[in-house]
């Protein structure tokens, strides 16, 4: 009869690697989300929803482009860790791809910047008096919590991955096929 301390041997003799990609996680919770907030009725369930699709968008997106680069850029991303979400995808894109990229007026660029805006506008909310009137009938915070800001959030990982695939000129994950990111 075999003893625990010999199982324990075994096991220390057939350890494996192993990579958990969270960003995949993250894209599953914003597209979750997104889907709930479509069907909520309830303002403040929907309101919820909303807020949970722009900050897992953003965590996808950082994680994806963080793996990539760790991946592809074992020695340059201690200095590409600590960039903005637009400029680390601006960067990563540029090494890989040895100068294709896109640039800072591009529409990929705008649009990580935007979802990186609402997103810190979210986390680092400071709560305040906004007045109301016939034209003004909503507040900054209900303007950026809209359903049409969670379809743009979603949109914007989906087209960044795309878009990052096209301009590395690396091969897709299966993951991304499955995902339904590209088809």
């Amino acid at each position: 009869m075999k003893k625990l301390s010999d199982k324990l041997d075994i096991q220390a003799a057939m350890a494996a690697r192993m990579k958990t990609s969270l960003w995949v996680s993250y894209l599953s919770l914003s597209k979750n989300n997104l889907q709930q907030a479509k069907k909520e009725e309830i303002s403040w369930k929907r309101r919820k929803s909303i807020i949970a699709t722009i900050v897992f968008s953003t965590a996808c997106l950082e994680c994806f482009i963080n793996e990539m680069a760790i991946e592809n850029l074992t020695n340059e991303w201690k200095s590409i860790e600590r960039l903005s979400l637009p400029d680390k995808w601006l960067i990563t894109i540029k090494l890989i791809s040895k100068n294709k990229t896109f640039l800072r007026d591009s529409d990929i660029y705008k649009n990580l910047n935007w979802l990186r805006e609402k997103r810190n506008t979210l986390i680092h909310y400071k709560a305040k008096w906004e007045e109301l009137s016939e034209k003004k009938r909503s507040t900054y915070i209900d303007e950026i919590l809209s359903l049409k800001n969670a379809e743009r959030a979603f949109e914007i990982i989906k087209n960044s991955i795309k878009k990052f695939y096209k301009l590395a000129k690396l091969k897709p994950t299966n993951g991304v096929y499955s995902l339904g990111i590209i088809s």
